[in-house]
């Protein structure tokens, strides 16, 4: 499994497109946002990548899909500026009725290129994989 850090300049700076780094008033707003979202046991988590963005759901998220729409603009503060992240929440809310038959029952992930913030490719999470007994069908090289 690949895990996808932000690459870290001399400066300690991180570069690339997931170098935007939020105002204080923006990531405490998106602070807030999250803390109240928890609180209804909704979990939104907002993940910037060198190739994109995602933002993962759990299933209680999918089921309160249209709640969510004040509180996800600012949650996807974190890592889009003001006028997109807007956007892309209205996108996301357009996508109810795929995003809740991807997830199915487990939640899932919207996943979108930098080139294409609007895309928003529903993924659903489902179960992990036990990976416990792979030994006894193949035969590592």
């Amino acid at each position: 499994m690949v895990i996808d850090e932000t690459v870290q300049a001399q400066d300690g700076a991180p570069e690339g497109p997931a170098a935007f780094v939020a105002s204080p008033e923006v990531a405490a707003r998106a602070a807030r946002a999250l803390k109240d979202l928890e609180a209804l046991g909704i979990t939104v988590e907002p993940r910037a990548h060198w190739w994109g963005f995602e933002l993962r759901l759990n299933q209680e998220a999918v089921d309160k899909y249209l709640e969510l729409k004040d509180h996800l603009a600012d949650a996807l503060g974190e890592v889009l500026k003001e006028p997109l992240s807007s956007l892309v929440a209205v996108a996301a809310l357009a996508q109810k009725v795929w995003v809740q038959s991807v997830s199915r029952g487990y939640g899932c992930k919207l996943v979108s290129p930098w080139f294409s913030p609007l895309m928003l490719i529903p993924v659903g999470l489902g179960p992990e994989e036990d990976l416990n007994l792979w030994w006894s069908v193949f035969k590592p090289a």
